[in-house]
């Protein structure tokens, strides 16, 4: 199983509005690295959903249910309160080089492991 991060502004589609359609297809994508990272998915694999905005923090996880150019992803959780804010992400210095942190505009991504330990302790 592999673990994405995918953004999203809360104002166009929220983890509220995955929660409350189910599941969705996750269009809208330009950027040939991130359409590469969605490219990548496969069923099973699960994404940590993140707000941009005035929020810019982990607020839910989905499952890939559809693989493909634009996969499907499925509503499984929500982050309340957000598991993990960008500035708190961006005060640890081992996190420096996440493309979470470098590549601001990069709106899919992958979770690497020190990351995704960080994010699994937060979340027991």
């Amino acid at each position: 199983m592999n673990y994405f991060l995918a953004k999203t502004e809360a104002e166009e589609y929220s983890i509220d509005d995955l929660k409350r359609d189910g599941k969705i297809p996750w269009t809208g994508v330009n950027n040939p690295q991130a359409k590469n990272f969605l490219k990548s998915m496969v069923k099973g694999d699960l994404v940590y959903i993140y707000h941009t905005g005035n929020v810019k923090a982990i607020v839910g996880l989905a499952e890939v249910i559809e693989e493909g150019e634009v996969p499907v992803f499925s509503y499984k959780k929500t982050f309340t309160p957000p598991l993990a804010t960008l500035h708190e992400i961006k005060s640890y210095e081992e996190f420096s080089d996440l493309k979470l942190v470098r590549q601001s505009r990069l709106s899919v991504m992958d979770v690497p492991p020190k990351l995704l330990s960080f994010l699994q302790k937060k979340a027991q």
